[in-house]
């Protein structure tokens, strides 16, 4: 294979380096969205699900609470959004730092042709700097990989520890006819004060808590995606100033 052919083999495999990379980013973010949609998705039925089985079994007429059941989930629903909003900046800033890592990567590679294509010796020291960075500029990609799978792997951890099921207990229905009727005569008289106080409990403690446990952790999400962004940029200056020594010393 001739040089001419060589450099245009290259040529080809940076642009199928390219959209290979494109493909994995587009499938990773894709599999972020389905698992986000998904833990949304089963949080807010069970929150719902939750308020019509107490409605059922204490027997009472859900219109009479509506306004008090939608208003509690109305803010579970809100403090749902606030965390995912917060694994979106975090993935989203890691998605498009990855991707720029990726195109100083096909950067590189298309310069090392450039330099190739040139036929001069001296330039042999100024295509390995350039390799170099495309090599360090890996460390980039990887990293960010790594952070992305970490939030789309965490945030159905988080999910499911702040949002958690412990209220999510439906109550049992005893079949018996005696039981049946003690549950009758007990909804009659006092059916509507247990309903009631069911509700304002999950106001006063669920919802308290659920903010009070969501707040720490956006607050600690934004505080990594902050670190994730200052650490890129570290390594990103370093790979600069090895590269702009090495093109000095070619």
């Amino acid at each position: 294979m001739d040089k001419e052919q060589l450099l245009f083999e290259i040529e080809k495999n940076i642009k199928e380096f390219k959209a290979i990379e494109e493909k994995k980013s587009m499938i990773m973010l894709a599999i972020y969205e389905k698992s986000i949609n998904q833990i949304k998705t089963q949080k807010f039925k069970e929150v719902e699900d939750y308020f019509k089985s107490q409605v059922n079994y204490y027997e009472q007429d859900e219109l009479e609470y509506k306004e008090e059941i939608e208003q509690n989930i109305k803010e579970y629903k809100a403090q749902v959004e606030q965390l995912i909003e917060a694994y979106n900046y975090l993935y989203i800033n890691t998605y498009n730092n990855m991707q720029k890592a990726i195109n100083n990567q096909v950067i590189a590679m298309g310069n090392t042709v450039t330099l190739w294509n040139k036929k001069d010796p001296r330039f042999n020291n100024k295509i390995m700097a350039v390799l170099q960075k495309k090599i360090n500029y890996s460390v980039i990609v990887e990293e960010c990989k790594a952070r992305l799978n970490w939030c789309i792997e965490n945030v159905q951890i988080d999910m499911n520890n702040i949002f958690t099921n412990n209220f999510y207990q439906m109550q049992v229905y005893k079949g018996g006819f005696f039981e049946k009727l003690k549950r009758k005569i007990s909804n009659i008289i006092n059916g509507k004060n247990k309903l009631r106080e069911v509700i304002e409990k999950y106001e006063i403690e669920n919802l308290r808590q659920i903010s009070n446990n969501n707040k720490l952790k956006v607050i600690e999400i934004f505080a990594t995606a902050s670190g994730v962004i200052k650490q890129i940029q570290n390594v990103e200056k370093q790979i600069n100033t090895q590269y702009e020594q090495a093109m000095q010393n070619a």
